[in-house]
């Protein structure tokens, strides 16, 4: 089990990307509820400044992390509503807001 080769590869993305602009993306649907749950659930996480101002924007809550790209001192400055150092508090962060809601 080798590797194919570079250009059967690319053959391959080629085929499937036609496929998928002319036909693929139209086949697939949202699950009946998804659009209202991810309004429920209306929190942008995010390590750059644009993320947590994009969130401001459409009034929804963030959580700026700082093991992303961006630092500390940039998310600080924009005002996220939460600041998480890693995936296991945004986990926690995200509990800890629906325990509060309950």
């Amino acid at each position: 089990l080798g590797h194919p080769g570079e250009a059967v590869v690319e053959e391959a993305v080629r085929r499937y990307r036609e496929r998928f602009e002319a036909r693929g993306m139209y086949e697939d649907r949202v699950y009946p509820g998804i659009p209202e749950l991810l309004g429920e659930i209306g929190r942008m996480v995010g390590d750059r400044a644009e993320d947590i101002l994009g969130a401001q924007a459409t009034g929804i809550a963030s959580i700026g992390v700082t093991y992303g790209y961006g630092s500390l001192e940039e998310l600080r400055a924009v005002g996220p509503t939460r600041v998480c150092e890693d995936p296991a508090s945004v986990l926690a962060a995200l509990q800890d807001h629906y325990r509060e809601e309950i």
